[in-house]
């Protein structure tokens, strides 16, 4: 089975699927540990999200808005990554 969640994992990195952490394991409600997983849907009447956690026994599960939070992604500008370009060209070619 973990085979198949690395084949999951390594597909879901490729979409655009909103990254969340999930706060606790539903399974266990003593258990202050926290999932990474992506959120599939949101229905902002009721509250709730549909999260899949690769890591989980039950990954889809259907759990409530707060408990989970959006991870957001280092963002890296274009012009950050022109700087770290032409520093690597301009080490490279011993200009620096």
């Amino acid at each position: 089975m973990s085979s198949l969640n690395n084949i999951m994992r390594g597909a879901l990195k490729t979409t655009s699927l909103q990254k969340i952490r999930f706060k606790r394991d539903p399974g266990n409600v003593e258990s202050n540990n926290s999932y990474e997983g992506y959120l599939l849907e949101e229905d902002g009447v009721s509250g709730t999200a549909t999260i899949f956690v690769p890591e989980l026994i039950d990954a889809i599960m259907n759990v409530d808005r707060d408990s989970i939070e959006t991870i957001t992604p280092p963002v890296e500008s274009n012009l950050c990554k022109l700087k770290s370009a032409a520093s690597r060209i301009l080490v490279s070619q011993d200009m620096i």
